[in-house]
């Protein structure tokens, strides 16, 4: 039975996919769940008339840039501070000084957002994925760090699969939720 604040649910099967929060739920399903959140941030800006219309990676200022339609998001930095979810102005004005330095005509005065969100890491950097040693009905998928977004389908896959009673499309060994 799964119990939330509004109601009891009976299900055959669960997925326990909530992020750097993970952790709280370890002794109910009797893995260890070593997650850190880490601290991302982006700053999304109206998109210039000839700014970029692909997404990129900025090489050396680990800043991704990625286009949604007349908006131009900026994310990067991975900043380990708990569950403090504060905005470092040293780390928005760290992108907006390394932007320049690979894109031009880019202004940072007046951004539609800043934004912050935690990204759930394991020790090993690998997400955990699989069923519980001890609640094989409990499947894990966490810990995918700053990759959540792009491994998302594929792990999605890979729990359904695993649910529906058949193997996995690849080989998840090293993502095993006991591993630590």
């Amino acid at each position: 039975d799964i119990t939330t604040a509004f109601e009891t649910y009976r299900a055959r099967f669960a997925v326990l996919a909530n992020g750097y929060e993970a952790d709280r739920f370890s002794n109910q399903f009797g893995v260890r769940i070593p997650i850190q959140p880490a601290k991302g941030y982006a700053i999304i800006i109206d998109r210039p008339e000839h700014g970029p219309n692909i997404p990129m990676l900025l090489g050396d200022a680990y800043i991704g840039v990625n286009p949604m339609g007349d908006r131009l998001r900026f994310a990067g930095t991975l900043e380990l501070a708990g569950d403090d979810m504060s905005i470092s102005q040293n780390r928005i004005d760290t992108m907006k000084r390394r932007v320049p330095e690979y894109l031009r005509d880019i202004d940072f005065e007046k951004p539609v957002e800043i934004w912050r969100g935690m990204r759930p890491c394991t020790p090993d950097g690998l997400p955990m994925i699989g069923p519980c040693p001890r609640c094989p009905n409990v499947f894990l998928s966490i810990g995918h760090g700053m990759l959540g977004v792009t491994q998302g389908p594929g792990t999605g896959k890979i729990i359904s699969n695993l649910v529906s009673g058949d193997s996995a499309p690849i080989d998840i060994s090293r993502f095993k939720p006991d591993r630590f």
